[in-house]
């Protein structure tokens, strides 16, 4: 991951420095308030572009945007 190689270019007395200071936390939960933002503003033409590059990812959480998107009636009229 990007994180990693980016945590592991930093010298081990700032990495040891940094260790000192993370904290863990739980924080609860009370309501989700949300948006949908899947290319409502495009064109069909640009949202069936989105969808077929989305649809085409092996990743279920992904691929799945596509499928929320045909669901709102989005990409090919």
């Amino acid at each position: 991951s990007s994180y990693l190689d980016q945590w592991n270019s930093f010298d081990e007395p700032y990495r040891n420095r940094m260790l000192n200071h993370i904290v863990a936390f739980e924080i609860a939960v009370a309501r989700v308030e949300a948006k949908f933002k899947l290319s409502q503003n495009r064109t069909k033409g640009e949202q069936e572009n989105v969808i077929q590059a989305l649809s085409e990812n092996p990743d279920p959480a992904i691929s799945g945007v596509a499928d929320l998107m045909r669901q709102r009636g989005l990409g090919k009229p």
